[in-house]
């Protein structure tokens, strides 16, 4: 059965607030959708309010927690790029590194090119969706506690709750 054309239907319904809501999932930093006025005009005569819930597209950011022994320390988490992430955390499933391992595998000099960058790009960390990587620094005394495989499912089963043996398992 069609929707009533008759205005006065549709206004005595709107003590019930008529609501119609669209959610749009971006697949681009930048798109854009357009709502032609003949579609606007039917709700407003109708009085339907528009609710839009718009996503952004997945961000190509990785974010990286930065963890040091420090008393200080403050667990912030950093954006990098892809590249970035990589030269990190070389692929292969591998989601924690030491600061130190990494400036020996890389030189000093692009270790400190890399990391300045990441530097710059701090995030908030309500705003966070998702930790990719863990980056230690000053961790050299307790490399004992790491896997050798810089992996988390590899965590020491005696280090982990239960939940978490079951979870790691799953994905080793």
């Amino acid at each position: 059965m069609p929707l009533s054309k008759d205005l006065s239907i549709w206004r005595s319904l709107g003590r019930y607030r008529p609501n119609l809501f669209v959610s749009l999932f971006l697949q681009e930093t930048n798109e854009g959708i357009e709502i032609s006025p003949h579609c606007l005009c039917l709700l407003a005569e109708r009085g339907i309010r528009l609710g839009l819930d718009i996503y952004g597209a997945r961000s190509e950011w990785r974010n990286i927690q930065v963890i040091d022994s420090a008393d200080n320390a403050t667990f912030s988490v950093f954006q990098a790029t892809e590249d970035e992430f990589c030269q990190i955390f070389p692929p292969g499933d591998r989601d924690m590194e030491i600061s130190e391992d990494f400036v020996q595998r890389v030189g000093e000099a692009h270790a400190n090119l890399v990391l300045n960058a990441i530097w710059q790009r701090p995030v908030l960390k309500r705003d966070v969706h998702g930790i990719h990587g863990t980056l230690y620094f000053n961790y050299q005394s307790r490399r004992q506690h790491m896997p050798t495989s810089k992996r988390e499912v590899d965590l020491n089963e005696s280090s982990i709750n239960a939940a978490q043996r079951m979870l790691f398992a799953k994905h080793r």
